[in-house]
């Protein structure tokens, strides 16, 4: 009954994405096929019959795969890096895998169930898997490794144990490749319902401040899972996807704020101006802020907040700086550090001051009594005092 809409459909797409499609439907197919072929106790009689459903579907997935080259920028990205129709069908069941919801990575040996139907066929393919293969070469396939200290290159028969996975750049290819592009001439009131719309409250910039956060807080997690730091050799974490989405939310975000009306009276942006903070410092603060609005915990530990916005070793090593006293958090008083060791920052655990939670929520400067400034005076004054002979001095004195 829905194989008319259907048809309707494919023969409004552009020749392009009829031509992909038919290409990834093939490919799931014979992904499909060879899984049932692997059952132990298949008769011999319907094993046949799989095997020569596989042998026509691939040959016909051959054609179109000839057929395909030269015809958009996903083909001629294929022929730039050698793909061969292996190669492609490596790159197919990875795509597979990442779209249905399933563990992105995949053993060496079952990805080479996808691409033959015999051992030998395996074995005559483990070459597709070496770091000079065009899958690999290219950056399209990734190792994503489980024995940290595994070498590539050096023990080709561990590449069946070794899990590989779509790198970040490939999705993104095949999702280019898969967009229908909106037609040129769109009204000009549905432009007017794309454009960005200002903040109307300060709560609106907290919430979207939150999902920046969150953005981050996503790579962080994917950047030190399971992380080892005496491992041999830096590992490449694969978040490029994040690291796109974190810098669209970013411009989202100022292109929201371009448009607000009075834009400088909204309590965060204000603070943010007063204090000269950048946005890594602001996704600390964010998380300090939200983490106690939504569990009830004012702390977090400092090197927690560090590896939040990190995106890989170097930028740890770099982003000790946002928890010490010469950190212009510290020095303004936002952040407060309870170490476990004097003068070690990493150990301890921080929380923000009070005044700060109260002006990012809308209170001012004369609702709290003091100043920016007075109250960065004040602050330093008490940590330089010597005793308190010295403040009554100076009491007497003024």
């Amino acid at each position: 009954m829905n194989s008319r809409p259907q048809e309707r459909e494919l023969q409004n797409d552009p020749p392009e994405d009829r031509a992909l499609r038919s290409l990834l439907d093939l490919c799931d197919e014979l992904l499909s096929l060879r899984q049932r072929l692997q059952d132990a106790e298949l008769t011999q009689e319907l094993r046949g019959r799989l095997r020569r459903k596989v042998r026509t579907r691939r040959q016909r997935l051959s054609e179109a795969f000839g057929a395909f080259r030269g015809r958009s920028e996903l083909a001629s990205w294929l022929e730039d890096h050698r793909f061969e129709l292996i190669d492609f069908e490596m790159l197919a069941a990875l795509l597979h895998r990442r779209l249905v919801g399933l563990e992105p990575s995949m053993l060496g040996r079952d990805l080479l169930r996808c691409t033959g139907d015999s051992s030998f066929e395996a074995l005559r393919n483990l070459q597709r898997l070496q770091p000079d293969a065009p899958t690999r070469a290219s950056g399209a396939v990734e190792l994503d490794l489980e024995d940290l200290d595994f070498v590539p290159g050096d023990h080709p028969d561990e590449l069946l144990d070794v899990c590989f996975r779509l790198s970040e750049a490939a999705l993104r290819t095949f999702v280019d490749a898969s967009r229908v592009v909106a037609d040129a001439s769109v009204s000009n009131d549905r432009k007017a319902i794309d454009e960005p719309a200002g903040y109307a409250s300060n709560h609106e910039v907290l919430v979207d401040l939150r999902v920046l956060h969150n953005l981050y807080k996503a790579r962080s997690e994917r950047t030190f899972a399971m992380e080892r730091w005496d491992r041999t050799r830096p590992m490449k974490p694969g978040t490029e996807r994040f690291d796109r989405r974190i810098a669209e939310f970013s411009l989202q975000v100022q292109q929201r704020l371009a448009v607000t009306p009075d834009v400088d009276l909204l309590p965060v942006l204000r603070f943010q101006r007063e204090h000269q903070i950048d946005e890594l410092e602001l996704v600390v603060i964010a998380h300090l802020l939200f983490r106690e609005i939504y569990e009830g915990n004012a702390y977090a530990d400092a090197a927690e907040l560090v590896r939040l916005v990190s995106k890989d070793d170097v930028d740890l090593l770099r982003n000790r700086r946002l928890v010490l006293e010469t950190g212009r958090l510290r020095k303004f008083d936002i952040l407060q550090v309870e170490t476990v060791l004097d003068g070690r920052a990493l150990t301890g655990e921080v929380h923000l001051s009070d005044w700060a939670v109260n002006y990012l929520f809308g209170a001012t400067a004369t609702d709290e009594g003091l100043s920016t400034d007075d109250r960065l005076d004040w602050h330093l004054y008490l940590k330089n005092l010597e005793d308190t002979r010295s403040f009554f001095r100076d009491l007497d004195a003024n």
